[in-house]
């Protein structure tokens, strides 16, 4: 159906971000809290080391401060990589969708 002879002005561009930007907030927080639950624990580090980050409206980043945590991650030539976030990844693009 098209609207002949409409006109549409918008008033503000960063209204759809800030309206989804509570769900994509609670959506990376339980990200990061699966990949935490997922990972292997010898001290706990890794694991308490994962946490949600607001890069700009309706975006979020899952990080990881911990210095080792990609030789986890992906592995090295001397041991098996332990996807953690990886499996969480999939899991919520499964859940989730993806673009």
């Amino acid at each position: 159906m098209a609207l002949s002879g409409a006109t549409f002005t918008v008033t503000n561009p960063e209204a759809p971000f800030a309206a989804v930007d509570p769900d994509i907030a609670a959506i990376a927080a339980a990200l990061s809290a699966a990949a935490a639950a997922d990972s292997p624990r010898e001290t706990g580090t890794l694991a308490g080391g994962y946490r949600s980050e607001r890069i700009g409206p309706g975006s979020y980043a899952v990080l990881n401060d911990v210095a080792y945590w990609r030789y986890v991650e992906f592995g090295t030539s001397r041991q098996q990589a332990q996807p953690a976030l990886g499996r969480a990844l999939a899991e919520f693009r499964a859940r989730y969708g993806s673009r």
